[in-house]
């Protein structure tokens, strides 16, 4: 053939990486509980550690996830979207690789390091980034 077919080998030597995948994984649970049980966000003692909006005083296009989460992890899910979009993705993002991680651990396979050692198509780089400039406008309009 013309291309080398490659073979996903068990863990049995591979202790390390198991590891690692469940530091991960203890990782996304306990974020998960900060988020259940945190507060929800008060607009008036609100501050902010982002260094973007420190110096500038503008928000920058990430600004209001944390709080977006907050709301999304109490089933807010209105003002989950208002806060900022991209609440939703990363919730739908730390889900799906913690099912994936541990799918991963029970099989013994590597695809969760697999499939993100992989180079991403320029495509899909730019309709991020037109996604992120858009809600960052969005967020200097709304105020965040």
């Amino acid at each position: 053939m013309w291309f080398k077919k490659r073979k996903i080998y068990p863990w049995s030597n591979n202790a390390p990486q198991k590891k690692r995948y469940i530091f991960w994984m203890v990782a996304i649970f306990f974020s998960w509980i900060y988020f259940i049980f945190a507060p929800l966000p008060n607009p008036e003692k609100h501050f902010t550690i982002c260094i973007f909006k420190n110096i500038t005083g503008y928000p920058c296009g990430a600004c209001g996830t944390t709080r977006g989460l907050k709301y999304l992890f109490h089933l807010d899910f209105y003002n989950a979207f208002m806060m900022n979009p991209l609440s939703y993705f990363t919730a739908f993002a730390s889900i799906l690789s913690f099912v994936w991680l541990g799918i991963d651990i029970l099989r013994g396979t590597k695809s969760f390091s697999i499939f993100f050692s992989k180079k991403i198509h320029w495509s899909l780089v730019v309709l991020i980034v037109i996604f992120v400039i858009f809600n960052w406008a969005w967020n200097i309009k709304k105020g965040l």
